[in-house]
């Protein structure tokens, strides 16, 4: 990760975001651009695999929740109490123009997860189920629209 010193309204703050380097593995890439979900549905159904590198940036049009299933655990954002929760840990997450940005990193024993560009991150130790390799993309009271949707299958860091 590349730490940052950036200034908010609130003050200065320390950001942490993944390193451009981590661009040198990736493998198939899946692409979302302006589309409005609705509860139900689920855009990254045809998405398998077992390490992502996932870019998101949605539009808060309506929804009490939305979020992404990886691997079967659930990643919530929740509107009303503008919070972010995985993994039993929940971290307060302010909308900016009434949006939302995550990066998340899910590899075989963890889940990364970066807010805002780095100004809220939450990581975790997680070893998923081996045979679920399923993504979901979730929203719960109303649609949420995706402004931007990234989905860079990695391959292995470990060299043959």
């Amino acid at each position: 990760c590349e730490l940052t010193l950036r200034t908010f309204p609130e003050g200065p703050r320390m950001c942490r975001m993944p390193v451009r380097e981590i661009a040198s593995l990736y493998g198939e890439r899946s692409a979302w651009l302006e589309q409005t979900v609705n509860p139900g549905d689920n855009p990254l159904k045809a998405v398998k695999g077992d390490l992502f590198d996932i870019a998101l940036e949605a539009e808060l049009s309506g929804a009490d929740t939305f979020g992404l299933k990886l691997r079967g655990e659930a990643l919530t954002y929740s509107v009303k109490e503008k919070t972010l929760t995985c993994l039993g840990k929940a971290a307060p997450v302010d909308a900016v123009s009434g949006r939302i940005k995550l990066r998340v990193l899910l590899d075989r024993a963890s889940i990364e997860i970066f807010a805002n560009d780095g100004k809220v991150v939450m990581s975790s130790c997680f070893v998923p189920e081996p045979k679920n390799k399923s993504l979901e993309f979730f929203t719960t009271g109303g649609p949420v629209k995706i402004v931007t949707l990234e989905v860079y299958e990695l391959n292995s860091s470990w060299r043959k």
